[in-house]
C-alpha cells in the first residue's frame, strides 16, 4: 500500500512573484518550498516547472536546494485544474517586477 510521506502542506504566503508553502516530510521533517509564479508550465508528473533552477526546497536549519521543477505536486481535484492554475499563475508573474541590469 502507497503512503505519501508529505502532509501539512499549508500555503505561508503568495505574491506577484513567489508562493511559499510549509510541509512536514516523514511525520518529522519541516520543509520550505518557495516557488516563483514564473512557471513554464504544469508537467505530467503535476509538479510546476522552470525553465531554470529556482524552485528551492529547504528542510528546517539546512541549506536550500533548487530545481527546475517543483518538489510539491497540483492535485487533479477539480476538471481542467492544470490548465486554469497554469493560465492564472503566468498572468500573476507578469506582475512581478522586473530586474533592472546594470551595464
Amino acid at each position: 500500500m502507497y503512503q505519501d510521506k508529505t502532509s501539512n502542506i499549508t500555503l505561508q504566503s503568495i505574491d506577484e512573484c513567489k508562493m511559499v508553502f510549509n510541509y512536514t516530510y516523514n511525520g518529522t521533517k519541516q520543509y520550505q518550498q518557495i516557488l516563483p509564479t514564473a512557471i513554464t508550465g504544469i508537467n505530467n508528473d503535476d509538479r510546476f516547472t522552470y525553465s531554470a533552477q529556482v524552485a528551492s526546497d529547504q528542510e528546517q536549519g539546512k541549506e536550500a536546494t533548487f530545481s527546475s521543477s517543483s518538489y510539491l505536486k497540483l492535485g487533479e481535484r477539480e476538471e481542467n485544474i492544470k490548465a486554469r492554475v497554469e493560465k492564472a499563475l503566468k498572468h500573476l508573474a507578469t506582475f512581478c517586477p522586473k530586474k533592472q541590469e546594470t551595464f
